[in-house]
């Protein structure tokens, strides 16, 4: 089936235990917290126009603040 509509996805992909395996623990908390996945989603909207280098800052700043 295709579409004329495009859909942009990532995923990701952490080894259990490696340095990166906190995104599981936000993953968590934002399955917790309609709240959070709200104020997260706003964040992303408010810089989505910005160089990608900054849009990833910002969500990066926010993760930082959930998980500690």
């Amino acid at each position: 089936m295709s579409s004329d509509k495009e859909i942009d996805l990532a995923c990701q992909v952490v080894i259990l235990g490696s340095q990166y395996d906190v995104f599981r623990g936000f993953r968590d908390r934002l399955n917790n917290d309609i709240a959070l996945v709200q104020a997260y989603n706003a964040l992303k909207l408010k810089h989505f126009d910005l160089p990608y280098e900054q849009y990833r800052d910002a969500k990066a700043a926010f993760i930082e603040r959930v998980l500690s």
